[in-house]
């Protein structure tokens, strides 16, 4: 509750074993947020974010398998992926961003 106005609005929140993930595009606002918990967590740059709608009739460990394989075909590893309701959050470092979002629309 209190983290949530620190970080004020283009924000998204993964909850993982114990802790969560909070992805923003505003540096100052994350930093917002780890001095509201009290320094506790960590800051990561240089990373981007790709979301994937998960079309009807697929499950999305099968989205994450398909997408981790054609990336890692491509030269390009994946540094981590969220599951939401219907999409899929993948993170990977900023400068395979583009690369990634041109061979992921070259197969839909």
């Amino acid at each position: 509750e209190k983290l949530v106005p620190a970080a004020g609005g283009g924000y998204e929140f993964f909850g993982v074993s114990g802790s969560f993930v909070l992805i923003m595009e505003d540096a100052d606002g994350a930093r917002g947020v780890l001095e509201g918990a009290g320094g506790r967590g960590r800051l990561s740059g240089g990373l981007a974010k790709i979301t994937i709608t998960v079309p009807g009739g697929h499950t999305h460990s099968d989205i994450v398998s398909y997408v981790a394989e054609l990336l890692h075909g491509g030269g390009i590893e994946l540094v981590n992926a969220f599951f939401g309701h219907d999409a899929v959050t993948v993170i990977l470092d900023e400068r395979d961003a583009a690369r990634a979002y041109d061979l992921l629309r070259s197969q839909s």
